[in-house]
Parts: C-alpha cells; structure tokens; sequence
C-alpha cells in the first residue's frame, strides 16, 4: 500500500484442484508500522462476511462490521481503548434500525434507540440496570411537548 517494498496486506487464499483460488481473509497494516490495523473475513462466495478496524493502532478491534448477502447487517464499536465493545448498530437492508449501548461499562446494554426513516422515533433506557427498559422517550412526543413549551 505505501510503496515502501515491504509487505502490509496479506491475503489467504484456499486453491482448489483446478488452481482456483477463493479468498478466505485480508490483513493489512494500514500505517506502516509492523502490525496489523484491519482484519476481513470472507465467505464462500468470496464475500466479506466481519471486518475489523484498529483505528487508534494500539492493536486492539475499534470497530467491527458485520455482513450478510453483501449488507451491512451490524457495526461494534469499542470506544475504551480495550477492544471491548459498547455500542452497537443494527441495519437492515442498508438502513439503521437500532443502536444499543453500554454506557455505564457493565457489559449490558442500558440505552436503546429505535430508528426508522432516517431518524430516530424512540429511545428506551434501563436505569436499574436489570437490562430491561424502564423509560421510553418517544421523538414525537417530545417534540409535541416542545412545541407546547414554546407556545406558552
């Protein structure tokens, strides 16, 4: 990738009798530092199935996206520099449908967003910590409340 002459993507490939080759996984080390950034998975069909992202190359998965039929079907994302992930988006035909998040660090999810249209439509948040919602905000009536304020 950088031209360097030094190697920063490897393939691995499985060759069958005729010589055909599909492709199995890719790693490449994006900033030229030795190690590994990026990590894809691919099916049988040769397409990715997970991709892993390093994006702060401290050797430990940011982001990984996850692939069905050639769609993105969910993201991960690890935001506390341990490769733990918080935080997850849910697609559906293309489009985000849901994110849940772990935003107190106790590996259960206690905020969900529901989206639909391009927008979120309602928010459900555990605040025992059981892993179940105990409030939903919905974005309607929120923004029917706010315009009720301002017409006061």
């Amino acid at each position: 990738l950088t031209h360097d002459g030094k190697a920063d993507v490897w393939k691995y490939v499985l060759r069958d009798p005729a010589g055909k080759e599909t492709l199995l996984r890719k790693e490449k080390d994006l900033n030229a530092d030795g190690r590994i950034d990026t990590w894809e998975k691919y099916g049988p069909d040769g397409n990715p199935v997970r991709i892993v992202h390093d994006l702060d190359f401290d050797g430990k998965p940011d982001e990984t996206l996850y692939f069905e039929k050639e769609q993105l079907v969910k993201k991960e994302l690890a935001f506390g520099f341990d490769g733990i992930p918080r935080s997850w988006n849910f697609y559906e035909k293309g489009k985000l449908v849901r994110k849940e998040r772990d935003t107190n660090g106790d590996t259960t999810v206690d905020y969900w967003e529901y989206w639909e249209n391009g927008e979120v439509d309602r928010i459900g948040v555990d605040q025992d910590g059981d892993g179940q919602v105990d409030r939903w905000e919905a974005r309607k009536s929120a923004e029917a409340s706010a315009e009720g304020a301002a017409q006061k």
